[in-house]
């Protein structure tokens, strides 16, 4: 259930630019990211703050591209 509302809320940003729906992505996501870049940059918080942004910017600007093959969380 969770991957289809996940496509649901990708569909949304993508067809009517709804930016509240990208923002329940992130912050779905959010700390699952930032806890990756925390142990990748050995606990530089700041570091892994800036990544983490850099992440979902990314996400929003390339999210038209995605072709559902996997999981949003991926």
């Amino acid at each position: 259930m969770s991957q289809l509302n996940d496509i649901s809320l990708v569909a949304q940003v993508v067809v009517f630019r709804n930016t509240r729906a990208f923002d329940s992505l992130v912050r779905k996501y959010q700390s699952q990211v930032w806890r990756f870049f925390l142990n990748l940059t050995l606990g530089d918080i700041a570091l892994s703050d800036d990544l983490a942004q850099d992440t979902f910017l990314k996400a929003y600007t390339h999210l038209a591209s995605f072709k559902n093959l996997s999981s949003f969380s991926t």
